[in-house]
């Protein structure tokens, strides 16, 4: 207490006994109320006041546990009362003085309320932990499986397990590190599951002197997502074909099994979940070293990576490591979600794998890698997207498991040339899209299925089966009724060969057997075509070639009218199916982006890209004559076959721009008679021909972002630019990276290979054109119309858009074009020929005079021009227009009648149309506009007549 506290008012009497010593008297009842001994001095006595009892011999007899005496006992009891109340008011008000954490009574309450705080969260906590028990319990009803590990075992068992490093779970849940905190108190009782039990689990660890039970318990864990997905995939997918097949797969997946193997026994499917756990970061959010995973890819990636790890792995092929994309693994190919989906605009997990195809014909390729020997795995049934499959000429055996086959869009199945053996599946005829299987040169027996045969009906082109007899025997190895089988071969003998017969394929490369090819069983078509061709029919005997298969289609598609090819199609358009049908096998028209009505009995003017068909009856029979061809940008993957020049001579547009066609073009290309545009630029080709030179009538050739090697452009090339009707020439001739070597005399646009190959950007096209187009080399026109251009000369960048074509005609070309020629005139010249470039200008019914040297106003057309040479009326309706409207269109400035009706334009209107100042009459009627009409059309202040009629 402080010192200078203000004394109690009670005053003691003298008395030479006790003295009148308050601290002294103080101290004497409070240790005696208390039942303290005479050691504990007051607070007064211990700093040393006057009243302090240091010195005093009485006191310190007291203190040594002396008796005092003479002492008034009376007296003292009566004082002693009146001082212990006194002392208890006093430290009553000393202590409500006092902060809480000195304060007894305020420490004592603060306790009490905080025991009770600690209570509510315990009780609230164990209410929460009985919930998600609940959620654990109803989660756990749909796995039998549970985890267990060790926990409170000796230091001698936690080493033991060290040399596995992870300890795993019965399930195959995700291995976590052993936590020897835990308690062997844990509840290891397993919960309720409706799957089949779960299977016996390995000896306890050994006894452990800190445990009670030689048997530690067990900790239950449930499955990661990525366990539990793969398991759920497997049940599902295999469900229809008895719990049996599923239960022995999931149990592949067991981790109490396999993570205790060394890695050779380890199944192939725990290398491939140990393979997204562990090699991939992509798979789960945290790589599988928590105790909890998620999943951080599209599930339907996961199984196609899954699969195809599981693939490789079945055959000892390594070569999927080559990085985590499995579009980049040897022989995949892939394509975005939507047929028109490009690649480099996907996301990953919108990628689907279309083809697999490691076919071991022409042995270990970068594609076909080595020759496969074993049995196909079943987890290929989870590559549902797929439409090509081409595992011939390896030695894989065994038989098809019916449970394979989820493949949806399946297109081509190619499994000859293998050990494969038992019944052909049935279920093979249940892909709708089914167009070639081939099954000849395995050992298969029986028959074919009939469900197979009645594919032969719709889709089904291409069926090749054993169903020869055999030489030794006269018995074919298969049956198969004659309208279903396309081609029947000999089977192999046991050494390989074809001419005992047997079962056994030879290798990679080995030879065909005989086959008869069922429907021109006397070959008076092969022979037809044969002499037709300039190979004389070489391509045609080999049964593999492009070639060789439009031969076989073409059999069954002239039979499915009448008895025979004469007795559908004329040769001329016999010969040309044919030639379609070849481009369309030569450039893996499987995986095409679109190829609606390819292959099929349709009239080939109506298959997909395929246009400007001119009729003419000739000798009792219609022949068809294709002028274009239109296949740009739609993933075309091979070679020009020649007997697309060869039979098809009256192309006049041949575009195969943005694909990855490769090799040389065709020598073939000089029998082409009529054609006037050929587009090639952005592929793969490595040689032009010399007889090039003779197409006459070529007016444009783009043949830049291609890999020609530093070949120089053939003279007779060159001489068409100076003698003939050549107009632009545009290739990769420009730096040192040039691919191709040409004059500036010769090429009208040069570009840089580094800029516009293909390598550096496959089929994206140019939009930084680094080319010089040599006519306009100080670009002066070049900025004249971006200064004037709608979207401030972006197009003009673009080495494949109308604008950029456009400009290259009129720099290169267009003998009327000069640096005094005003701007006004110049842009209609440009504005008229980027309408003719954009809107398929070489397919018009009238175009005479188009791209010409004479006057805008002298072209097929234009109706009518004013006193200064500008156009004021353009009357293209029902010219076939295809294409969107180019706002260039408005640089004809001076247009007062303009009259697209009835083509096919599609697209926006351009907002840019109400820039016109003299329109008078617009109309667009009968086209497939969409989109909303353009509010500037309320600027057009001179405008009468209005027609938008029959749009979407």
């Amino acid at each position: 207490l402080p010192t200078n506290r203000v004394p109690a008012p009670r005053r003691y009497s003298k008395n030479p006994e006790i003295g009148r010593d308050r601290a002294t008297v103080r101290q004497m009842v409070a240790q005696r109320v208390k039942g303290k001994n005479l050691y504990s001095r007051s607070r007064r006595a211990k700093k040393g006041g006057k009243n302090s009892s240091r010195g005093d011999p009485r006191l310190e007899a007291q203190l040594e546990g002396q008796s005092l005496s003479g002492i008034n006992s009376g007296r003292m009891n009566s004082n002693r009362r009146r001082s212990s109340r006194a002392l208890q008011r006093g430290r009553l008000r000393e202590e409500e003085e006092l902060p809480w954490y000195s304060n007894p009574r305020k420490r004592r309450i603060c306790y009490a309320v905080l025991a009770a705080a600690i209570g509510v969260a315990g009780i609230f906590m164990i209410a929460y932990g009985v919930s998600k028990e609940g959620e654990y319990n109803r989660a756990q009803k749909d796995d039998d499986y549970y985890y267990n590990d060790d926990f409170g075992v000796t230091d001698d068992a936690i080493a033991a397990l060290d040399d596995e490093e992870l300890i795993g779970d019965i399930s195959g849940s995700s291995p976590i590190h052993a936590n020897p905190s835990l308690t062997p108190g844990s509840d290891s009782r397993p919960k309720e599951s409706t799957l089949p039990p779960a299977p016996t689990p390995p000896p306890a660890l050994p006894f452990s002197p800190l445990t009670s039970s030689p048997t530690p318990p067990k900790v239950v864990v449930e499955d990661d997502e990525l366990l539990v997905f793969l398991k759920q995939s497997y049940a599902s997918s295999l469900e229809p074909f008895g719990d049996d097949l599923a239960e022995r797969y999931i149990d592949k997946l067991d981790s109490e099994i396999m993570a205790d193997k060394p890695p050779a026994e380890q199944s192939l499917q725990w290398k491939a979940y140990r393979y997204l756990l562990e090699e991939r970061t992509d798979v789960v959010n945290d790589g599988g070293r928590k105790l909890v995973v998620t999943l951080a890819m599209d599930r339907e990636r996961i199984l196609q990576v899954y699969a195809l790890n599981v693939f490789y792995n079945t055959f000892g092929w390594e070569y999927y490591t080559v990085g985590d994309s499995e579009c980049e693994w040897p022989g995949v190919s892939c394509r975005g979600l939507g047929v028109h989906s490009k690649l480099d605009n996907v996301k990953e997990d919108d990628l689907r794998v279309v083809a697999l195809e490691v076919s071991g014909r022409n042995g270990p390729t970068p594609y076909a890698g080595p020759v496969l020997e074993g049995e196909l795995p079943i987890e290929l049934m989870f590559l549902t997207d797929l439409e090509t499959l081409d595992l011939s000429h390896n030695q894989i055996g065994g038989k098809l498991e019916k449970a394979l086959f989820h493949w949806k869009n399946m297109k081509v199945m190619k499994l000859n040339d293998n050990r494969l053996e038992g019944d052909i599946p049935p279920a093979l005829g249940y892909f709708s899209n089914l167009q070639k299987l081939t099954l000849h040169h395995n050992e298969f027996l029986g028959e074919v299925p009939v469900e197979i045969c009645e594919k032969r009906e719709s889709t089904l082109h291409f069926l090749w089966v054993d169903c020869s007899p055999m030489p030794n025997t006269n018995l074919p190895k298969v049956s198969c009724d004659e309208d279903c089988c396309t081609i029947c071969f000999e089977g192999y003998d046991d050494d390989g060969g074809p001419e005992t017969g047997g079962a056994s394929p030879p290798g990679p490369g080995g030879q065909d057997t005989k086959h008869e090819v069922v429907n021109d069983a006397l070959a008076d078509l092969k022979t037809k075509l044969s002499d037709a061709s300039s190979d004389k029919g070489a391509a045609l005997m080999d049964t593999s070639s492009p070639q060789f298969r439009a031969y076989a289609w073409l059999v069954e598609d002239a039979k499915s009218v009448k008895d025979g090819p004469d007795d559908k199609y004329a040769d001329e358009q016999l010969f040309q199916r044919y030639a379609l049908a070849t481009l369309y096998f030569a450039t893996n028209g499987a995986q095409w982006s679109e190829s609606e009505d390819w292959i099929t009995p349709a009239d080939e003017c109506d298959w997909y890209g395929i246009s400007g068909c001119e009729e003419a009856e000739d000798a009792g029979y219609t022949d068809h004559f294709i002028t274009a061809i239109n296949l740009k940008e739609n993933r075309l993957e091979g070679t020009i076959p020649p007997e697309i020049f060869e039979f098809v001579p009256s192309i006049i547009t041949f575009n195969l721009a943005t694909n990855q066609v490769s090799g040389p073009i065709p020598k073939e290309i000089g029998m082409l008679q009529d054609i006037d545009i050929l587009e090639l630029a952005e592929n793969q080709l490595t040689s032009i021909p010399a007889e090039m030179g003779q197409l006459n009538t070529i007016d444009h050739v783009f043949l830049q972002a291609n890999n020609f090697g530093g070949q120089e452009m053939p003279a007779q090339v060159c001489q068409l630019r100076t003698e003939g009707s050549l107009t632009l020439l545009w290739a990769d001739c420009r730096g040192d990276q040039a691919s191709l070597l040409c004059h500036p005399a010769c090429c009208t646009t040069c570009f840089s290979g580094s800029t516009s190959s293909l390598s550096a950007s496959p089929g994206s096209g140019d939009k930084e054109p680094g080319g010089i187009t040599h006519a306009d080399s100080d670009e002066e026109v070049l900025n004249r119309l971006k200064k004037s251009a709608p979207d401030n000369g972006e197009s003009l960048n673009n080495a494949l858009s109308p604008q950029f074509k456009a400009y290259t005609w009129l720099v290169g070309t267009d003998p009327t074009n000069d640096a005094k020629l005003s701007d006004i005139l110049l842009l209609q010249r440009y504005a008229m020929a980027t309408l003719y470039f954009g809107l398929a200008g070489h397919g018009w019914a009238e175009k005479d005079g188009w791209l010409s040297e004479k006057s805008a106003c002298e072209w097929d057309l234009v109706e009518k021009c004013n006193n200064v040479g500008m156009v004021t009326e353009l009357l293209l309706y029902s010219n076939n227009l295809v294409g969107r409207i180019p706002a260039e269109i408005t640089h004809i400035r001076m247009l007062e009648l303009l009259d697209l009706t009835d083509n096919e334009l599609y697209g926006t209107i351009p907002t840019e149309f109400g820039w016109f100042e003299d329109l008078e009459i617009l109309r667009l009627g009968g086209n497939l506009l969409t989109g909303n009409i353009p509010s500037e059309l309320g600027n057009l202040s001179t405008l009468h007549e209005l027609y938008l009629h029959v749009n979407e």
